[in-house]
């Protein structure tokens, strides 16, 4: 009977986890919308649940989705009619696909990489400063993260209707899921010669990787009927491939995933795992990694020649924690070596929670910019008429134009 309750603790460990941080959140669900969710993604949700569901790019105005397909806006708004279309309706939703998503993680990691690191890989990712802002917030980053996470799962067993639907969703969800398609024929390329495959099955399966780009493109083609356009226009203006343009946004995308935020304990790990396996010979035990580690390169360079923001790069931070635990555990070390790793990697991450704070949605600090405004904009209810000028920055002008 004890032998049946332990083989169970890792899964009560993170259920446990999973309720400290629902209860951490709950109270943060009913705060309005914040920045890109209040100037896009949530005002354009609720919209669509008042409107009608469609998929259609003139379902919105188009200064309000900026060009992006809007999946993630139909699923959001197809939950909200049922819940009810509220700010804390949408919030619940987005808290329920990142608890979602933590739950795939636990089980990939549990059933490849070992017990208890399930719970180890999800417990790191819970307290990052970038995942606790966003698991509660009106944004697509979780949902991609998910989609994209499941489309290299699929693609690796093989699965490929299931990697079709992933992949397909993942990319309208956000284009910049196009990453995936580029990373996986790569991954394919590399493989070519170790799978002794001859041309026409290499195109082949080239071709089925890269099929669940057509509804995508279909999308884009009545994008251009609709819009005279095939992308946004400020997402083209955005695209930069200068030097040093390219070099300075490189710059702050490897800062961002692999050194903020008590990251850099995490990358020092990692290197510290990674070149004792290789000392050992043993790198075919990291295998199951290399789309994700292939993916994370990619989808740094496709940043870098886009506008940038942190919180696109939540799809590597959490394939980067991949990554660092896979490499861990996988030593051949003593156990308290590889805890005491662990145990350095959570440390780094709690300190930076408790010690870093911003006003932006890449961490939980974005609470106290919410209530700020919230203050400010009762003072101006109470305080001023409707013929007054206010200057405020670009973000409080958008709320204020709408309830």
């Amino acid at each position: 009977m004890r032998h049946k309750i332990s083989k169970h603790f890792p899964l009560l460990f993170f259920l446990l986890s999973v309720f400290l941080l629902l209860m951490y959140k709950w109270s943060h669900l009913s705060l309005p919308f914040f920045q890109d969710e209040a100037w896009v993604y949530g005002k354009a949700v609720r919209m669509m649940a008042d409107k009608g569901l469609s998929l259609m790019p003139n379902a919105l105005d188009d200064e309000l989705v900026r060009g992006h397909p809007l999946l993630f806006h139909f699923i959001f708004a197809a939950i909200l009619k049922v819940l009810g279309n509220s700010v804390f309706n949408a919030h619940l939703i987005a808290l329920g696909v990142s608890v979602s998503f933590l739950f795939l993680l636990f089980y990939y990691f549990e059933t490849r990489v070992g017990r208890w690191s399930g719970w180890v890989l999800t417990s790191l990712v819970m307290i990052q400063p970038v995942f606790l802002a966003q698991c509660g917030l009106v944004l697509p980053e979780i949902l991609l993260t998910s989609l994209v996470f499941l489309s290299i799962w699929f693609f690796s067993e093989g699965r490929f209707r299931l990697y079709f639907f992933t992949a397909a969703c993942a990319v309208l969800v956000k284009e910049s899921a196009v990453v995936l398609f580029v990373a996986l024929s790569l991954f394919r390329l590399f493989n070519h010669k170790k799978l002794g495959s001859n041309f026409s099955s290499l195109s082949l399966h080239l071709f089925r990787i890269n099929l669940p780009l057509v509804p995508w493109l279909m999308y884009l083609m009545v994008y251009k009927m609709q819009t005279g356009n095939f992308f946004f226009h400020e997402h083209i203006e955005a695209l930069s491939f200068h030097v040093t343009v390219f070099f300075d946004k490189l710059r702050r995308g490897f800062y961002f995933v692999f050194l903020a935020q008590g990251r850099n304990i995490f990358f020092l790990a990692s290197l510290l795992s990674v070149f004792l396996i290789a000392f050992r010979n043993e790198l075919k035990k990291l295998k199951f990694i290399a789309p994700f580690l292939l993916f994370i390169f990619l989808f740094l360079i496709f940043s870098s020649v886009n506008y940038y923001a942190d919180r696109y790069l939540l799809l590597n931070v959490v394939f980067f924690i991949m990554l660092t635990v896979a490499g861990i555990q996988f030593n051949s070390v003593k156990l308290i070596f590889r805890l005491c790793l662990f145990i350095f990697c959570f440390s780094a991450a709690v300190f930076s929670f408790f010690t870093q704070s911003s006003g932006n949605d890449q961490n939980p600090g974005y609470v106290n910019a919410v209530q700020v405004n919230v203050q400010g904009i009762n003072f101006l209810e109470k305080k001023l008429s409707r013929e007054d000028t206010i200057y405020c920055w670009f973000n409080t002008h958008q709320n204020l134009q709408s309830h």
